[in-house]
């Protein structure tokens, strides 16, 4: 597991709480933090995808939920 990895996953997981903490205010502020959020996720999966060479994901139906 690279640095890229683990930094993603941490993402994940702050999007996950962050939104369902402060979602609940719907505020534009709260939405816009969660799009940069996701936004910033996004740059880091492709930069981890340029180093490795490849773009890993898991197939795994555990994911579906998060859907």
């Amino acid at each position: 597991m690279t640095l890229w990895n683990r930094l993603v996953f941490l993402l994940i997981c702050t999007i996950v709480i962050f939104t369902t903490l402060a979602y609940g205010t719907v505020h534009q502020p709260i939405i816009a933090v969660t799009y940069i959020l996701v936004s910033l996720l996004m740059i880091v999966w492709a930069v981890d995808g340029f180093a490795s060479g490849k773009l890993q994901f898991s197939r795994s139906l555990l994911q579906l939920p998060l859907l």
